[in-house]
């Protein structure tokens, strides 16, 4: 099942509900006789053990009272789940299943999407609009033994054009290193180089805010009202800032969160690898529970090693250090650095600040701030600072992102063992320049 928006719900069924197309979207809306107002894609397929499958949907409800929307995979291998759904907020609902290897059984469908509710009355004449549903056996692209995360998966699939129909396959020239780094245990990120050779880098900055306290939102969401600049706020379990004032954030503003590991750890201290994926896995939980895009890490008090950094590519698609510096070239994905502002800064001048914002357009390189707004050094001056500076890239026709949008810029097409810039691992960028390779 590809490149699923629809036209007519040819092979779909309501099951409590009524099904319905508008704008190439499927509406599932409920009949009143069931909790969770259904569609099923009937088609009859064969499953065999060790299959390994990808799926997506899009789904939004139009409604407040829905307390889940959901989707289920073919025999039931695999169930995915928003809990307590914001209204007309559009959720991906994605995920990998894999088939028990025992199992080899022919099932009548592929996919269910539903909504549910307190009760069958509350779900009378509810709404969930769903689109871009997609399943797709990955055995094919990229073999049997190879379990890429589910996070790399669906970024290879919106990046190569899969919903415009230009793109028919995952990944380009690198099937025979897919393999080797699954039996090797490296981390890897891989797209499609061919796709970005063309691509011309332009600078591009970042402001990035540590522990999400709640001075980031008094100090700096002015600056995204005034300008329209967005923010990147790293969190844990003890941040501050009230999850309404986050999520407004987020989606009024378009900011972005990260996570800074759940209970804010020194990453490289810990003992065991365990425990560094424990507090990766349990943050970025947290987080999406919290209805937050978890994408991006940034290590506390930087500190990261190997094992650091290739758990944190099961999980996210960067992670940043302290190490000061402009990000330029084939850029280490797992190892950015990132400039002070504000505090934790020796010369914490304007013309300190601009003159990294001049060396990023020289070198077309992605200037990272670092900002602990929390910190007494940011004060009121450093505020008056930030605000010129901010007219001052403005003006140069530089644009603003977050950690996750830069990453989309200047992220390598492959990325291969523990690259952070030196001569071990491989990399190759988007518009084609290699390292050790």
């Amino acid at each position: 099942m590809t490149n699923g928006n629809f036209a007519t719900v040819s092979n779909w069924s309501g099951s409590n509900s009524i099904l319905t197309i508008s704008n190439n979207e499927m509406i599932i809306t409920g009949n009143g006789t069931s909790v969770s107002p259904t569609a099923n894609h009937s088609d009859s397929m064969t499953i065999k053990g060790g299959e390994r499958y990808y799926f997506h949907a899009k789904m939004m409800v139009t409604n407040s009272d829905c307390q889940q929307i959901r989707v289920r995979t073919c025999g039931d291998y695999g169930s995915f789940i928003i809990n307590n759904p914001i209204a007309n907020k559009w959720y991906d609902v994605y995920g990998l299943c894999k088939i028990p290897d025992a199992v080899t059984e022919t099932v009548a469908y592929k996919l269910f999407a539903r909504h549910t509710y307190i009760d069958a009355t509350t779900s009378n004449n509810k709404s969930c609009k769903v689109k871009e549903v997609m399943m797709i056996s990955l055995n094919n692209d990229f073999g049997l033994g190879v379990n890429p995360p589910e996070h790399l998966i669906k970024r290879l699939f919106e990046r190569n054009g899969y919903w415009e129909g230009t793109q028919n396959i995952i990944v380009k020239n690198s099937e025979d290193q897919l393999p080797y780094l699954e039996k090797a245990n490296k981390g890897y990120v891989i797209d499609n180089p061919v796709a970005h050779q063309s691509r011309s880098r332009k600078p591009i900055i970042s402001f990035q805010c540590d522990d999400g306290y709640y001075e980031d939102y008094l100090k700096l969401h002015k600056f995204s009202d005034k300008y329209g600049v967005p923010f990147t706020s790293a969190i844990y379990k003890n941040s501050t800032m009230p999850i309404s004032t986050m999520l407004y954030l987020q989606d009024v503003l378009g900011w972005e969160f990260n996570s800074h590991t759940y209970d804010h750890v020194v990453l490289a201290n810990l003992a065991t690898e365990a425990e560094i994926e424990h507090q990766m896995k349990t943050s970025k939980e947290y987080m999406e529970s919290l209805g937050l895009s978890c994408n991006t890490i940034i290590y506390p008090e930087g500190s990261n090693d190997e094992r650091v950094r290739r758990i944190g590519k099961k999980y996210f698609s960067c992670g940043a250090t302290t190490n000061t510096g402009i990000n330029t070239g084939v850029v280490p994905s797992f190892y950015l650095k990132r400039v002070g502002l504000g505090s934790f800064q020796s010369t914490p001048t304007y013309d300190f600040y601009k003159s990294k914002v001049d060396e990023a357009i020289a070198t077309n390189g992605w200037l990272i701030f670092m900002l602990h707004p929390s910190a007494p050094a940011h004060d009121e001056a450093q505020q008056l600072i930030i605000d010129q500076l901010i007219q001052y890239i403005i003006a140069q026709g530089i644009e603003v992102k977050t950690l996750i949008d830069g990453y989309e810029d200047f992220g390598n097409a492959i990325e291969i063992g523990d690259y952070i810039g030196g001569t071990e691992g491989i990399a190759i960028s988007k518009n084609g320049e290699r390292k050790n390779i």
